[in-house]
């Protein structure tokens, strides 16, 4: 059986590189598209992208009517994980176009960031779908309870709206790869689904310890 490209599993966030970035910025005029920036006050007031808007991330559930879901939006931060992250959360608001710019600022400014979207995966390149469906699977349905964890973790208002918005997301992700699953040509067996959703190898209170996560502090307003 021929292998299916795993790529088109893991497609949560359209990207474009910092350097794509400006030529577009350039070619558009102000009133065309919508950049966002979901860095905290100190970072945009140290260095921003002119005409950016400021929402931070754990904000921009509560403001996300600020916004104009019919522009294109760009979204940035400082390495682009936290942009990708406002990407799901725009996306699932039904805005039309959003595009995530890898590498954030730090790319924008010509540092290197580290890293690739295929780094560590090269594991799944010789695997078929089956293998690579279980794996896609489990990791979507882990990191769903991950965000559900850090929910309960922290009394702060808004990490927790924004957590519980993306644990959310991660229900559609699976159900996305479950309707890709069944339109293989060959009937396959759903075996594994219900392992995959009970023995989730992850562990989560540990990971927790091993990246040294303290939960935020309720925010005073």
């Amino acid at each position: 059986m021929k292998s299916m490209n795993w790529e088109t599993l893991f497609n949560k966030s359209e990207s474009i590189p910092a350097d794509q970035a400006k030529e577009l910025l350039a070619s558009r005029l102000p009133g065309e598209f919508t950049l966002l920036d979901v860095r905290q006050p100190g970072e945009y007031q140290e260095f921003h992208l002119p005409g950016a808007q400021l929402i931070p991330l754990k904000e921009l559930p509560d403001r996300i009517e600020e916004l104009d879901r019919n522009r294109e939006t760009i979204v940035y931060c400082r390495s682009g994980a936290r942009s990708n992250g406002a990407c799901q959360i725009l996306r699932g608001h039904s805005f039309s176009r959003v595009l995530n710019m890898s590498g954030g600022i730090l790319q924008w400014q010509g540092h290197r960031v580290q890293g690739s979207t295929n780094q560590g995966l090269e594991f799944f390149l010789q695997k078929d779908f089956d293998s690579v469906f279980a794996m896609a699977y489990q990791m979507e349905a882990g990191l769903k309870e991950f965000y559900l964890l850090l929910k309960d973790e922290t009394e702060d208002s808004h990490f927790r709206k924004i957590l519980h918005e993306l644990a959310r997301f991660e229900d559609g992700h699976m159900a996305k790869l479950l309707a890709q699953y069944q339109q293989l040509p060959q009937q396959r067996p759903k075996q594994g689904i219900r392992w995959l959703k009970e023995g989730s190898p992850f562990h989560h209170s540990q990971m927790l310890s091993e990246i040294n996560w303290t939960p935020p502090k309720p925010s005073i307003s």
